[in-house]
């Protein structure tokens, strides 16, 4: 009875280009800010971790 009618596919790929060029026009400086973050925090982490193994590690003596 009724025509339910689908929106074309080439209008539906423009409008999700669009979406994306226009996010990541709008978000890379918070997300680089955010990732660097992050990377920072786990490099620390990862040294703080060596640290407290190599401190428990104790190396046998040489005679």
């Amino acid at each position: 009875m009724y025509y339910r009618r689908r929106f074309p596919l080439p209008l539906v790929l423009g409008v999700v280009i669009i979406g994306v060029v226009s996010g990541n026009y709008i978000w890379r400086p918070y997300l680089e800010k955010y990732w660097a973050e992050k990377a920072l925090e786990a490099k620390q982490s990862s040294a703080k971790e060596g640290e407290m193994t190599a401190s428990n590690v104790q190396m046998p003596e040489k005679s």
